[in-house]
């Protein structure tokens, strides 16, 4: 899959042209922009987005939850088979979402990929 290049919310340019992105890169992106989507944020599509509230952001987040909602995100991608290790890491006080996993693509190779939303 091709996406264009996005850093910092906004769209990359390269000598006038869009930047374009692709292979694991997409698919971290793709991922990374996933779960920064609020669910309910977007007014055309008010069920697309990661329940960071108050699933996430909540007083008592319990880690189990948070882990199989961001697996979701992971195994929801089409680039994505399977997952062969998976880790969660969530800072409350800098409210920085750390995934690192590993996987198995749809070309059939296995890699590690870590997201950060």
């Amino acid at each position: 899959m091709i996406d264009y290049k996005i850093n910092l919310n906004d769209v990359v340019t390269s000598g006038g042209d869009f930047a374009l992105v692709s292979g694991r890169d997409a698919t971290r992106q793709r991922i990374e922009q996933k779960l920064r989507l609020w669910k309910g944020e977007n007014f055309l599509f008010k069920k697309s987005g990661f329940p960071w509230l108050p699933e996430v952001l909540g007083e008592k987040v319990r880690p189990e939850v948070l882990r199989t909602l961001v697996q979701g995100v992971v195994v929801g991608d089409p680039e994505i088979k399977g997952i062969i290790s998976f880790n969660v890491d969530y800072d409350r006080v800098k409210r920085v979402l750390t995934v690192r996993f590993r996987a198995r693509f749809a070309d059939g190779e296995a890699g590690e990929m870590e997201v950060m939303a």
